[in-house]
Formats: C-alpha cells, sequence, structure tokens
C-alpha cells in the first residue's frame, strides 16, 4: 500500500512540475523598456531600451586535472586514445598551464634522433605529439578564448604530422607570440 501511494504521490509532483514548466514556456519574452516620460504638453516620449536579459557566461579555466597524471604533464603518462576518451566522459585532461610544456615537447620531438631498429621511427612519435597537440587544442580552447593562438598550434601539429620539421620551430615561436599576446 505504501508504494502505491509513493507512486501516486511521485506522479503527482512530476506533473504539477511539468505543468509549470510548459506554462512559463507559452509566454512570448518581450523586452522591457524604460518608463514613459510625459513632457508638458501632455505628449507621451516613450524611450524603448532594451534590457539584456541574457549575462555573458563566464567559464572559468580549469586549474586542476580531474584525473591522475603523476608528475607527467598527460602526452606522457596516457596515450593518446585513452585522453580523447577520458575527455570525452568529462574529465579535464589537459590544462592552459600545459601550453609551455607541450610547446617545448613538440620542439623535443623534432630535435630527437630515434636509434635504427627502434620500434617507433621519428615521424610515429611526431604524429603521436601532433595527436597529443590537436587533444590540447580541442580540451583547453573550449575555456580560452584565444583562436589565433589554438590555430597555430594546429599548423604545429600538421607540420608534424607531414613531417615538416625544420617550420615546427618557427610556428612554435610564433604561437608563443601569440599566447603571450
Amino acid at each position: 500500500m505504501k508504494k502505491v501511494l509513493v507512486g501516486i504521490a511521485t506522479v503527482g509532483v512530476v506533473s504539477i512540475g511539468g505543468i509549470f514548466a510548459v506554462s512559463g514556456m507559452d509566454k512570448e519574452k518581450e523586452p522591457e523598456t524604460s518608463a514613459a516620460a510625459s513632457n508638458e504638453t501632455g505628449e507621451s516620449n516613450v524611450v524603448e531600451e532594451p534590457i539584456d536579459e541574457e549575462k555573458e557566461e563566464v567559464v572559468e579555466i580549469p586549474t586542476e586535472r580531474t584525473v591522475d597524471t603523476g608528475p607527467n604533464p598527460p602526452w606522457k603518462h596516457f596515450k593518446s586514445e585513452k585522453i580523447e576518451e577520458l575527455h570525452e566522459n568529462g574529465e579535464t585532461v589537459y590544462l592552459y598551464s600545459d601550453a609551455i610544456e607541450i610547446e617545448e615537447h613538440a620542439i623535443d620531438i623534432i630535435n630527437t634522433e630515434v636509434p635504427e631498429g627502434a620500434p617507433a621511427t621519428k615521424g610515429d612519435i611526431a604524429k603521436s605529439t601532433a595527436r597529443h597537440l590537436d587533444l590540447f587544442i580541442v580540451e583547453v580552447s573550449d575555456y580560452v578564448d584565444n583562436q589565433a593562438y589554438f590555430d597555430k598550434l594546429g599548423e604545429v601539429s600538421q607540420a608534424l604530422k607531414n613531417e615538416q620539421y625544420d617550420s615546427v620551430p618557427t610556428l612554435i615561436e610564433e604561437a608563443k607570440t601569440l599566447r603571450e599576446s
């Protein structure tokens, strides 16, 4: 008997909430205007000034990861596939404060000599770094307003994918300048 009463009460509460939600949707939003003023002749001077009801959304820049990478940055702790999965699940993997270190990492990669017979080639490592750059861009550009910087990092990523290592230092310097501006 208690289960039936609880079920009926739940349905009633949900129904009432739904009615209030739907009734609020029926009303058209009209911009509010300032009060009308009368002049000496009795004519009404209406000054319509729409009041902006929408406030700019302030997005806080995360300063802590929601995943543990130990003492390492994400690209040294996780494979790119795992980072992508974590990001899709709402985890904060990359931080804007990783920017300097990921830029330096890209430079280190192009200056690294891979020994013959190593399991991965320099091209493989560069492509992996490019993928990490892409993931950094996707995650961090959500909350940092510096599209020119992220576009330049995208160029770095593309250069790494195409094994155009000579252009990477210049692109990183340009990205650094955009980040600092």
